[in-house]
């Protein structure tokens, strides 16, 4: 088995796949940052050391992401581990500029890679929110639902609004003169904010719309949003729908 040190190289390019561990804050504003990260690899044959070495060098750059305060400080609430699995890779593979490998070698069936690079914050926090915003899985347990729909998913977004991803089980018609009584009632979600005693801020209705002013009608199956903002003194909050 061969050894080697390289001190430094040029820029990489990164392409990987993440072997790594939902509310969202919003991430340190500024200049870039310098953030730097290192892994050992332990490898067996016949896996050669070129791919060993690549792949400590990749895990290096994800750890080095992960650790970062931009990284850390804008998936602070996320608890979906998916969801920051994917987060990591993105942001690792689009925000991170001027990569470079500080130190690799391999010492036995041990691989070992340093990488140093930049990370802009503010497109940490742009790729954050982009994810967030991206089309939830139909097939993961709802988080709540009756007859007419259920919720998908709940993130705190950078700006502290709350996002809700629901899907509509039936026909919901906000136009039709018989769409009335209990079916309008399930059709919409409950937002309740508490302080931090426990107690009732406020309680908001919203009508499962594709969008906030239109697209009144959604049929089986489809999948919309909606966004809104904390009221003052809220510490915690849930989402729900009638039964």
């Amino acid at each position: 088995m061969t050894h080697g040190r390289r001190p430094m190289a040029p820029t990489i390019r990164l392409m990987f796949v993440l072997s790594l561990p939902l509310g969202l804050v919003s991430a340190a504003s500024g200049a870039d940052s310098d953030v730097i990260g290192d892994y050992r690899y332990a490898f067996r044959e016949p896996e050669s050391t070129i791919n060993a070495q690549s792949h400590a060098c990749s895990q290096a750059a994800l750890a080095a992401v992960s650790r970062s305060t931009a990284f850390r400080e804008a998936t602070a609430t996320i608890v979906d581990s998916p969801f920051l699995r994917k987060a990591l890779e993105t942001v690792t593979q689009e925000a991170l500029k001027e990569v470079q490998i500080v130190e690799q070698f391999v010492k036995g069936n041990t691989a070992a890679c340093t990488v140093k690079g930049r990370l802009d914050p503010q497109e940490v926090s742009k790729i954050l929110l982009a994810q967030s915003r991206g089309p939830a899985d139909p097939a993961q347990p709802a988080l709540d639902q009756n007859r007419a729909l259920r919720v998908l998913r709940v993130s705190e977004l950078p700006d502290g609004q709350v996002l809700i991803v629901f899907q509509a089980l039936r026909r919901l018609d906000w136009l039709s003169t018989a769409y009335q009584g209990t079916l309008r009632d399930e059709a919409e979600i409950r937002v309740e904010f508490f302080d931090d005693r426990g107690q009732v801020v406020s309680l908001i209705r919203l009508p499962a719309r594709r969008t906030p002013a239109g697209d009144d009608v959604m049929n089986p199956g489809d999948m919309g949003t909606r966004q809104l903002a904390k009221p003052p003194g809220t510490h915690t909050f849930r989402v729900w729908v009638s039964k």
